[in-house]
């Protein structure tokens, strides 16, 4: 990816893993996904992310139940005002404003009411299909934006799953009063921290260091650099450990970098959170202040090596290298006892398996420790463990994070302490937690009819490649194969892991800890084994949806599978403007600019001859530039950096609308049929 893109997917990986720090659920294993490219991570979020822009398809009235979900901060436009004896104001308005309110005639009242019908569709779609939404929906005060859809979808699973939990008599139930002990919680105070806090006190040698430096590993610290085990991208059978930049807590490097107003602020707000959390843990108001200095310092370095890296394409950014030239190049970075420590002393050393996506940033972090001792860095590890660990503290912990999220999300209240706990063991025990879901709230039968409209979906997309103009017919004959070799994975998994793991009724922290710590020696423990192709990365509870390059594989979750996106009760041409235009979406991931790189077996390979890869991007520029034109809050959208998720949301819709087409034409023919019969 290019340096922005990479920004991008660095900024909303951010923004989840703030939004987990709020819930609770950092310390116990967030980023699990773990596809090889890092823009796999932004496609498990894109269906949430995804502006729909398909003008052309203003007719398929059923996606407006969809795209009327996502507000911008803007200022609210005019509603309109309808006549009582023309309750639509069909025969009064602009030609363009009466077909859209004929139109929205047949709409149900849940999306209308989200609608401008004094807005002509052709001239303001977007005016049109959310207007309403946006006049009468404020965001919520612990949110910092709020889609319909998604949020109200996931509000109504929480509100569910309370209820489950609160009567859970097992792990789950446990784990989820533990969390609720808050008069417990707030008495301890920073005591769960001491014993930990104490032994990056007593570093003195970069022996003691790395020693502290492997505990963080297993309790997803932020410290110096990334990790994660994915496929391999060339020989997709096969686990690669990857090393990738890492050591901020503000989104991006650009934070700490550039010097405009906004991002002073943002600093300022930071520095003040650094030095309260801090003093919170135990450390005088002075000491604290010379922390953070000294965080900031760091921190700001490990920023500019980011920004220094290199662009390097997808393709050549993958270098295998063994155990011992990682130690060669990089001896300043202690891998032998930190691989010994977290159980993969054999990695790299049977075959090179051992992936470093930014050579000269680590080069850099090895220069770093050259030229400082170990105690130099001990505030910046004593603050990025109280960072990484306060979620699970005491009231004042989160008050304090609430500050600096104000700052940068505009959030100006925490969430109820029930939401918190039912994320948190939503996030420390995914497959007892979804299971229950399954067993009190979804129903096989949904499961059957998505996997049903998945298949039509499917053919849609394949009659598409079949005509085709621009493609080779080497080229077509490839995608189609991929086409028909993508698995889909609907509701649930049909195998569930394991949580094999004891849950104290009584301790939060313990449990954090320890429920983090499993689930990083299991994510490991993937290393010496082939690939899971159907195992799930992402919560069934989850309102989203994701394709995986690694897997050739699409996932919808029972969380996706509820209204207002999906109802077996719904018209199905509403459940394929719906949940249909999701799968849609996802499934053109798989030969968007990204997912046209990897063949049928996920390998990533020259597929296609260069003059259908010279057309297919001749056709992506077309909608980078539409995109371009776009603007919003003053700012025109990087139709080169959105081009993934707007090639996909063409392609969702358009292969939505005609799966519809062609259910709607086989039901018509075959209740013929019927009536014929009879």
């Amino acid at each position: 990816t290019t340096h922005p893109e990479r920004s991008q997917c660095l900024f909303a990986q951010w923004r989840s893993r703030v939004q987990g720090r709020r819930q609770g659920e950092v310390a116990v294993g967030q980023g699990d996904l773990d596809s090889s490219a890092m823009a796999e991570r932004l496609h498990s979020m894109s269906s949430k992310n995804a502006v729909f822009a398909s003008l052309g398809f203003a007719a398929a009235a059923a996606a407006l139940s969809i795209i009327g979900s996502i507000a911008f901060l803007s200022p609210p436009q005019r509603i309109s005002t309808l006549s009582v004896h023309d309750p639509l104001g069909v025969s009064i308005a602009p030609l363009g404003v009466q077909r859209g309110r004929a139109a929205a005639a047949h709409f149900p009242a849940s999306v209308v009411r989200q609608m401008d019908l004094s807005a002509d569709p052709c001239e303001d779609f977007y005016q049109y299909a959310c207007g309403g939404f946006e006049e009468h929906v404020q965001i919520p005060e612990d949110l910092g934006g709020f889609a319909r859809s998604w949020d109200g979808g996931s509000a109504k699973i929480y509100d569910e799953m309370r209820k489950v939990l609160e009567k859970d008599q097992g792990k789950a139930g446990d784990w989820y009063r533990s969390c609720m002990m808050v008069d417990y919680v707030n008495e301890q105070g920073a005591k769960p921290l001491q014993p930990y806090l104490e032994q990056i006190a007593n570093i003195e040698t970069y022996q003691d260091l790395w020693e502290v430096m492997s505990q963080f590993q297993f309790w997803d610290v932020p410290a110096f650099f990334d990790w994660w085990v994915g496929a391999d991208n060339l020989e997709p059978q096969l686990m690669n450990f990857y090393l990738g930049t890492g050591g901020l807590i503000l989104p991006d490097y650009t934070f700490y970098t550039e010097n405009n107003d906004e991002m002073k602020s943002h600093r300022a707000a930071y520095r003040e959170f650094i030095v309260t959390q801090l003093t919170l843990a135990g450390l005088s108001k002075e000491q604290a202040n010379t922390d953070a200095d000294i965080c900031f310092e760091i921190e700001t370095e490990l920023a500019i090596y980011q920004r220094l890296e290199p662009y390097v394409s997808l393709k050549k950014s993958f270098k295998h290298i063994s155990q011992q030239e990682l130690v060669e190049s990089y001896p300043n970075v202690n891998f032998t006892m930190l691989f010994d420590r977290m159980g993969i002393s054999q990695v790299g050393t049977e075959r090179n398996n051992i992936v470093v996506k930014a050579p000269e940033f680590f080069q850099r972090l090895n220069d770093f420790f050259g030229k400082r001792s170990a105690k130099s860095l001990i505030p910046y590890l004593r603050w990025h463990l109280v960072y990484n660990l306060s979620p699970l503290l005491s009231h004042e912990f989160l008050e304090a994070t609430l500050k600096v999220d104000a700052n940068l999300m505009g959030i100006s209240k925490q969430p109820e302490r029930w939401h918190k706990c039912v994320a948190a063991a939503k996030s420390a025990l995914p497959m007892i937690v979804d299971q229950l879901f399954i067993e009190n709230y979804f129903s096989e039968e949904d499961r059957k009819i998505a996997l049903t409209m998945l298949d039509y979906i499917r053919d849609a997309f394949k009659q598409d490649l079949e005509q085709v103009s621009w493609m080779s017919e080497q080229a077509r004959e490839a995608a189609l194969e991929k086409l028909a070799n993508i698995f889909f994975e609907c509701g649930h998994p049909l195998k569930w892991d394991e949580c094999d793991w004891e849950v104290s009724p009584t301790s939060y922290f313990n449990n954090s800890l320890v429920s983090c710590e499993h689930r990083k020696m299991k994510k490991l423990a993937r290393l010496f084994s082939a690939p899971q192709r159907r195992r799930w990365s992402m919560s069934v509870m989850s309102v989203n949806s994701y394709y995986d390059n690694a897997v050739n594989g699409l996932f919808i979750t029972a969380g996706m599978l509820q209204k207002p996106f999906f109802d077996a009760e719904y018209d199905m041409s509403r459940n394929f403007g719906g949940v249909g235009a999701i799968m849609g979406h996802e499934l053109t991931h798989g030969f968007d600019n990204t997912g046209r790189k990897y063949d049928q077996e996920s390998r990533l390979r020259d597929w296609w001859d260069r003059k259908t890869v010279d057309e297919f991007e001749a056709r992506g520029q077309c909608i980078a530039k539409l995109y371009s034109k776009f603007e919003m809050l003053g700012m025109h959208v990087k139709g080169n950096l959105t081009l993934g998720e707007n090639i996909a949301d063409f392609g969702g819709l358009k292969a939505a609308y005609h799966a519809w087409l062609n259910w709607f034409k086989g039901t018509s023919i075959e209740a013929c049929r019927q009536n014929a019969d009879v």
